[in-house]
């Protein structure tokens, strides 16, 4: 998978997970420690329903691994690891993405239901749909009139008594 594909959050995560196989001496890197990357930042534990639960998993599994001490050597990508990279990128494609973001490589760590996933994505981006219209409409009303008077072209200009206004169709 082409690293520069995943969002800067993503990036972060599968660099936070590096570190972490490093720390515990794991040899190789697996996907507890991205699930634990993800847990850390704040939009995958918004995602998540019982990320205290998860968390205690992961570490779990990941104390259940071959660690090595001593060695402060790169940890090796584990097979189990580059499948979930390649699953989050499938994600990405079948959500017409350009890029892997938290949420796809959660959906490929498979934390979360699906269905669960993708209703809570689906309210943020209304949320966000809705923020903006709003922040849209008060420029519109407030800012916009006095900068489209005095950015509009002169075609569209019209003297009343010496001060211009714009013609404007909305």
């Amino acid at each position: 998978m082409d690293f520069n594909k995943l969002t800067i959050k993503s990036q972060e995560a599968v660099a936070a997970a590096q570190e972490l196989a490093r720390r515990m001496g794991n040899p190789e890197l697996y996907p507890e420690h991205l699930l634990l990357a993800l847990l850390d930042q704040e939009l995958p534990q918004q995602l998540v329903p019982d990320a205290a639960e998860l968390r205690a998993q992961a570490e779990a599994a990941l104390h259940a691994k071959p660690s090595v001490q001593g060695m402060q050597q790169q940890p090796n990508v584990s097979t189990a690891f580059s499948r979930v990279l390649d699953k989050a990128a499938d994600e990405a494609k079948r959500m017409e993405d350009d890029y892997v973001s938290t949420e796809h490589l959660l959906l490929a760590l498979d934390v979360v239901p699906r269905d669960q996933l993708e209703a809570m994505l689906a309210a943020q981006m209304a949320a966000v749909h809705n923020a903006t219209m709003t922040f849209a409409r008060r420029w519109r009303n407030a800012v916009a009139p006095s900068a489209m008077r005095a950015i509009a072209p002169p075609s569209t200009r019209t003297s009343t008594t010496g001060t211009w206004e714009v013609a404007v169709s909305m």
